[in-house]
């Protein structure tokens, strides 16, 4: 029989003659405190906000680094602790730019290079790689954690592109308590058919929110119980609106409707389709279309929301221009106008949200205007 080394020797001896007698262990100090107070400790770390509202820089993104490597500290330092919070460790699968993973820091999607070259594939392949590490963890390695997934937050580029969005579209159908999604594509044109089928053969009744850059669109129809629908950080949702208005439970449209997005038709058609809704997003184009294109809102007995959005991506819009002060003072009037003739005693809190093109937020409350009026 091989000696015994040094090296840990007395740990290991105490170690089994304390299993042996039976007795608890780890009963003092972190690993003995009670699961309230570990889940305190596990909010005090911040989490990116899904849907995010833009992609953090700097300090704001290191906040949220550390949210993952310090929980998996936690679960390494115990068999206690390890039981505690893994859950809350993988309440996320999160592959974003500027991300810091397992491997190393992810770049920011290959913007500025074209779809093949060798820069963009490299920075694909971390994200690729990250990802299919996290599903595997949780659907292959212990499946057990698959119930406490919440949350996907991803950013798929176009390395093994096809080959990422199968496995993660058969994935998603493992986790049984995830209820929000957020997901940016960036791929290029080739695939455009694919995304429309990767996710056919799926359907997701968990998921109740679910925030998309337009060529992640295809996945809300595997959605049928979603609630709230949010376009990517500053990016206009292109989809089409007629894509919604079978999801008669819909209460959030926070994709704004660009001129791209919207006819005539569906918007005469929101009261009907849509009776639900109580927060409406618009943007500058849908808006320059004129107050009779907009006007349909009015017969939406849950509206108390219009959020105004002037910070849609430019990049999207070369030639239009911003909101001028005139078109801001008539579409915060039109806004108003039309929560004001809501008379549903239910719908409380009536608001316009103005946000300018620098991101600056400024909130019209119907009662305080009305207010002002009378005196």
């Amino acid at each position: 029989m091989a000696p015994r080394t040094r090296s840990n020797r007395v740990e290991k001896v105490a170690l089994q003659q304390l299993l042996a007698s039976g007795q608890p262990i780890n009963t003092h100090g972190l690993p003995a405190l009670p699961d309230e107070l570990y889940l305190e400790i596990a909010s005090q770390f911040p989490a990116m906000p899904v849907p995010t509202p833009e992609i953090p820089q700097g300090s704001e993104a290191e906040k949220y680094h550390d949210r993952y490597f310090t929980l998996l500290s936690l679960t390494q330092t115990c068999q206690a602790l390890r039981r505690v919070f893994l859950r809350y460790l993988w309440q996320r699968i999160e592959v974003y730019d500027g991300m810091k993973a397992v491997e190393g820091t992810l770049g920011n999607g290959g913007q500025g290079h074209g779809w093949r070259s060798a820069r963009r594939q490299a920075l694909g392949k971390g994200y690729a790689q990250e990802l299919v590490r996290q599903l595997e963890v949780v659907t292959i390695r212990d499946p057990s954690l698959a119930v406490h997934v919440n949350i996907l937050n991803v950013t798929v580029l176009e390395y093994s592109f096809e080959s990422v969005m199968e496995e993660l579209a058969r994935c998603i159908a493992l986790f049984p308590n995830l209820h929000t999604i957020q997901l940016h594509i960036k791929a290029a044109y080739k695939h455009r058919s694919f995304m429309f089928n990767v996710f056919k053969q799926y359907t997701y009744p968990q998921i109740r929110t679910i925030s998309v850059s337009s060529w992640g669109s295809p996945i809300i129809d595997s959605c049928p119980r979603m609630v709230r629908l949010y376009s990517f950080t500053d990016v206009p949702w292109l989809g089409s609106l007629d894509l919604v208005l079978k999801y008669s439970q819909l209460e959030v449209l926070g994709a704004p409707l660009s001129k791209n997005s919207i006819s005539k038709y569906s918007l005469d058609c929101l009261p009907l389709y849509l009776p639900n809704l109580r927060d409406v997003t618009l943007d500058r184009l849908a808006l320059r279309l004129g107050f009779d294109w907009i006007k349909p809102l009015m017969k939406l007995r849950n509206l108390h929301i219009i959020r105004l959005r002037m910070d849609i991506s430019s990049g999207l819009y070369p030639s239009t221009p911003g909101a001028s002060p005139s078109e801001r003072s008539e579409w915060v009037k039109w806004s108003l106008d039309i929560l004001s003739r809501n008379r549903n005693p239910e719908a409380v809190n009536k608001r316009v949200i103005w946000t300018d093109s620098k991101g600056e937020v400024k909130v019209y409350r119907v009662e305080e205007i009305a207010q002002e009026l009378e005196s």
